[in-house]
């Protein structure tokens, strides 16, 4: 198929088909990727991901289609088939070619989109910018499991118990067990999988190993999926991984084990709190050090101040909590102020210990803020209409910097003084913007206060519009300004003609242009009123600039609420990029096109979780000295020694040296693997197209040979080098037939390699051992006994492949004679068989009989006579025409004549005779007495010299082969190498036209055939009277 067409090629095609994958999906994915192989496989996972939701609702469409279903439809439907068909049979979409799977370098490794494991890659890939995290996981040394049960004994033999609770204990203890071995191969499968973000020379990771090994508090397998909360997910995941780090040898958690309710901390909503929000700010009870890695870098700790009635009094309490993600309510449209309702929280509707429903007032101050700062975006809400989750798109803005200071315990109280006055100023910039929007919006105004009275103001919504106060009054005086000056209007074909009331609409229009003025004067002061607003609240908070935190991560979630898929955009702060991470595919991206996707508002796409660090995690001291992250492939490390490995890049040089060497050898089974696929494809073309050339060279010989049975004494073939071994007079018993297959094979190894490397001398052993493979599976028929040959061997093709191109010039030089003996070229024609005569002249008079019977030996012997008796006649034919012009012609023709017969014939008195004889009557026909004068003296100078002697003169012109028979001959070299294969050439070209043009040459020369025969039957020498030729002047169309 034509790629032009954006279809993709059967090849690639069948490739993809054999693991598994939908070929309908496939030939969408290759169109999207514009026909970029390497990209194919990142597109077809890429539609995968798409929203399930909406394929579900195009599944139910499909069956009412028409067979002309648009390539939007058929994309969908090809998506939800390819789901299927994945989940039935578990299918791992890796790319049949690892080239395809080679990082660039520079670019960050992505992770392996595993089915349905919503954020895991994104988290995966965020909490690898937090560098004290990551030395934590890469420096980890795993313990054996004799230690882990020793220390756990001890722990349990710290606390005294009874039997009863002995036995209660040690059902607890093999769940604890369970699960720490559990945390602790989650941190080394952890370990693995950053090891390999560091500097794998993959394109892509596979993360599983790490999702396998999450467990719950009982040690069981949590299952990912089906749109879970990520706050719960994170919080286990964290809580299993800060259980992992506690068990290493080199200890990262220096402080006290203490247990602590960590809070998913959700939302605190001015409404009464549903059974189900309740359910969501479940607390989960965990053991972690206050001073780990974990606890320091995720989780903050939060002061919650709480005030309610309970009877005749106020009850207060306060606590303390760990948190790790903050919900922000998108309803509140800034990040700040989402914040602001998390901090301070009025609870309207609370049910105290009574049970008495009262208002209730919550403070969640930050009393210890962590390094890393989540927040998640409550996008999805219950619609009690329709009794579903429903998601919110709407568009929620954040910053790239935020300071948490003003929401500190710390100053608490400062923060409430200043945000009370911050509310004021928030009210009255609120009067204002409804002051200026009645104004923007005056028809709604007006509307809605003609309305307030009357009971169903719905009615005439659609046809309400939407028309500002200054619009309205614009245009009502550019209506009366218009209307005052028209005259001799048809009110019919101008409706907007009232008549002439110049004078009332001149004053009505003053009027009206005073208001204008007015409603100016009035928007620019609302707006200024409205912009130095915005600026007090703005500079409110400049006193709290501490606790500054950067945007490392935006999690983003296409879809809708119950399904669909997440990727994220990370900065990368000590390379001020910004990365996309959608699963395997990782590409540098624009600050403005992350705003654009990740603010919402729009499509589907928008941020669901929000990661802020501080500047210290973003930036840390470490980025002073080396590079942070360079993302160097192995081919660029490896050149580097060892002290300057350690030095490359923070992360790289964080690795331990076992590690290290591991990442080494992951990389190096990596290329072997590619190398591996290398010399298996290799070899798979190369037996593909030696099997292509070995049909092709058997169909050539049984064709070759029928033609040449048509033929007496035919000449041998000359369409390939093979096949003309393969008809060889020594190939009767099959002798070459092996030598034929390796040299096929050989060819095929040649070509692919652009002579490179060829079958004798293979470099490469893995592609040895792969064709060795391939050609026992191909049967004694078409397989070569061996990839290799003797020397002996060896010299036998060559002698032969000598001796074929030999054939070839003989072949072309025999055409050519006869070509421009047709032509009545006859001295190029002379200059061709005197080429051919001494290619095949041999001194040694036993090798040169061996030759008799060639074919070539043959054919020069018999045709050269025809042509010199063609020539003479020729010349008697035109003596009597020519001109001034042609004597010079006719007297080098006949020179050279005399002079390749004299070369090229056995000494023949008879002959020479009746030849002299013929020129001099040729002579006698000349009207130019100088003609007839230089005739005569060549004849002369012709029979006085003895038979044995060389008419020099006449050889000279000889010498010189024509041009463009040596144009052909020199195309003919590489066409007689035995190397040479031209898969189109079909047709022997060369010996179709040898038999055409000697059938030619017999049809248009058959009179001078019968001349020669009366020559040899002759005792004496032929005379005029002897010369009787049918052929005339009009046959040589001389006028």
């Amino acid at each position: 198929m034509s790629n032009q067409k954006g279809e993709i090629p059967e090849s690639i095609l069948n490739d993809y088909l054999q693991m598994g994958l939908n070929e309908q999906l496939l030939r969408l994915a290759y169109r999207n990727c514009k026909g970029q192989v390497n990209s194919l496989l990142d597109e077809y996972q890429h539609l995968l991901a798409s929203n399930n939701q909406v394929l579900n609702e195009q599944q139910n469409k499909i069956s009412n289609l028409t067979d002309n279903m648009d390539e939007e439809v058929q994309l969908n439907q090809a998506i939800l088939a390819s789901q299927q068909e994945a989940k039935e049979k578990n299918i791992s979409f890796e790319p049949l070619n690892p080239e395809q799977r080679i990082r660039k370098e520079g670019i960050p490794v992505g992770l392996k989109n595993l089915g349905n494991t919503c954020y895991i890659n994104p988290l995966l890939q965020s909490y690898f910018y937090n560098a004290e995290f990551c030395y934590a996981i890469i420096n980890f040394q795993k313990p054996s499991e004799e230690e882990i049960q020793k220390r756990l004994k001890n722990d349990s033999t710290q606390s005294n118990s009874s039997d009863e609770q002995f036995q209660k204990d040690s059902t607890e203890q093999n769940i604890l067990l369970k699960r720490v071995k559990a945390s602790v191969e989650l941190v080394c499968a952890l370990q693995e999988l950053y090891i390999l973000l560091v500097g794998s020379d993959k394109k892509y990771i596979d993360p599983s190993k790490v999702i396998k090994n999450i467990v719950d508090e009982q040690g069981n397998q949590i299952q990912i999926g089906d749109q879970q909360d990520i706050g719960e997910f994170n919080l286990t995941f964290l809580a299993r991984i800060d259980e992992g780090l506690s068990y290493s040898k080199k200890s990262f958690n220096k402080g006290a084990m203490e247990e602590e309710l960590v809070h998913s901390l959700m939302r605190a909503s001015s409404t009464s709190i549903s059974q189900g929000e309740q359910e969501l700010q479940r607390s989960i009870s965990i053991s972690m050090s206050d001073t780990s890695v974990v606890n320091s870098n995720f989780f903050g700790k939060a002061s919650i101040h709480m005030s309610y009635p309970l009877g005749e009094e106020t009850f207060e309490k306060q606590e303390e909590e760990l948190f790790n993600i903050i919900f922000l309510d998108i309803k509140h449209k800034e990040l700040y102020y989402a914040l602001d309702e998390y901090v301070v929280n009025h609870i309207d509707e609370f049910k105290n210990d009574k049970g008495d429903i009262v208002q209730a007032q919550k403070y969640n101050w930050i009393k210890r803020a962590p390094k890393t700062l989540f927040f998640q975006l409550q996008r999805v809400v219950f619609d009690k209409e329709k009794g579903c989750l429903k998601k919110l798109n709407d568009s929620f803005n954040f910053e790239n910097q935020i300071y948490l200071e003003r929401f500190t315990e710390e100053r608490s109280k400062d923060y409430l003084r200043i945000r009370e006055q911050v509310n004021k100023l928030i009210y009255e910039k609120q009067q204002y913007e409804l002051a200026l929007n009645n104004i923007n919006q005056y028809s709604n105004h007006l509307s809605q206060n003609q309305t307030k009275s009357n009971a169903k103001p719905e009615e005439n919504k659609d046809q309400q519009s939407n028309l500002g106060l200054l619009s309205a009054l614009e245009s009502t005086i550019l209506f009366l300004q218009t209307n005052s000056k028209k005259v001799d209007v048809n009110p019919l074909v101008d409706p907007s003609y009232f008549g002439d009331n110049s004078k009332e609409n001149l004053q009505i229009v003053k009027a009206l242009e005073q208001y204008t003025s007015k409603v100016k004067q009035r928007i620019q002061e609302l707006q200024e009123k409205i912009r130095q607003l915005e600026n007090k609240i703005n500079e409110s908070y400049n006193g709290f600039k501490k606790e500054k935190y950067l945007l490392q991560s935006v999690i983003i979630h296409d879809g809708q609420a119950d399904s669909g898929h997440y990727y994220a955009f990370i900065k990368d702060h000590s390379t001020k990029k910004w990365w996309r991470y959608n699963d395997i595919q990782v590409s540098e991206e624009t600050e403005e096109n992350v705003f654009k996707e990740a603010l919402g508002g729009w499509g589907k796409a928008s941020a669901y979780s929000l990661i802020y660090v501080k500047e210290e995690v973003a930036i840390p001291p470490q980025a002073k000295e080396k590079p942070i992250r360079l993302h160097l492939a192995s081919n660029t490390v490896n050149q580097l020694s060892a002290s300057q490995v350690r030095t490359v890049d923070y992360y790289t040089s964080i690795i331990p040296e076992d590690l290290l060497n591991n990442l080494c050898v992951e990389n190096l089974k990596f290329q072997e693997e590619i190398e591996e696929y290398k010399a298996s494809n290799t070899s798979r073309q190369i037996i593909d197209m030696y099997t292509r050339r070995f049909e092709l060279n058997n169909e050539c010989a049984r064709k070759g040979d029928e033609a040449r049975k048509k033929v007496k004494g035919s000449p041998p073939p000359f369409i390939q080098f093979c096949v003309y071994l393969k008809l060889h007079p020594k190939n009767d018993k099959g002798q070459f037939d092996d030598l034929i297959k390796w040299l096929i094979l050989d060819s095929c190894v040649r070509e692919h390699y652009k002579n490179a490397q060829h079958l004798n001398n293979l470099s490469d052993k893995k592609l040895e051992d792969k064709l060795k493979q391939q050609i026992a599976s191909l049967g004694n028929f078409k397989a070569p006994k061996s990839i290799k040959i003797s020397a002996e061997n060896s010299d036998t093709i060559e002698q032969i492949n000598s001796e074929f191109i030999k054939q070839l010039n003989n072949a072309e030089a025999t055409i050519f004679a006869m070509q421009a003996a047709l032509k009545f070229d006859w001295i190029s024609s002379l200059a061709a068989f005197d080429y051919l005569i001494d290619l095949n002249f041999f001194s040694d008079q036993n090798k040169q009989a061996q030759f008799k019977d060639d074919y070539f030996f043959k054919i020069s012997r018999d045709t050269k006579l025809i042509i010199l008796i063609a020539m003479l006649h020729y010349y008697e034919l035109k003596v009597p025409f020519c001109t001034k012009e042609d004597s010079q012609e006719i007297l080098n023709g006949i020179q050279v004549f005399i002079g390749f017969y004299k070369k090229q014939n056995k000494p023949d008195q008879k002959t020479q005779v009746t030849f002299s004889l013929w020129i001099d009557d040729i002579s006698q026909l000349a009207s130019d007495q100088n003609l007839q004068q230089e005739i005569k003296k060549i004849n002369s100078e012709y029979m006085s010299a003895s038979n044995n002697n060389r008419y020099i003169q006449g050889e000279e012109p000889l010498k010189n082969i024509p041009t463009e028979l040596k144009e052909r001959l020199e195309k003919l070299t590489s066409e007689g190498d035995m190397y040479y294969w031209n898969a189109n050439k079909k047709e022997d070209y060369l010996f179709n036209e040898l038999i055409s043009n000697f059938d030619k040459i017999k049809a248009h020369f058959d009179t001078y055939i019968k001349f020669i025969q009366k020559i040899r039957a002759s005792q004496t020498p032929l005379f005029k009277q002897d010369r009787l030729f049918s052929t005339n002047v009009q046959s040589y169309n001389i006028k």
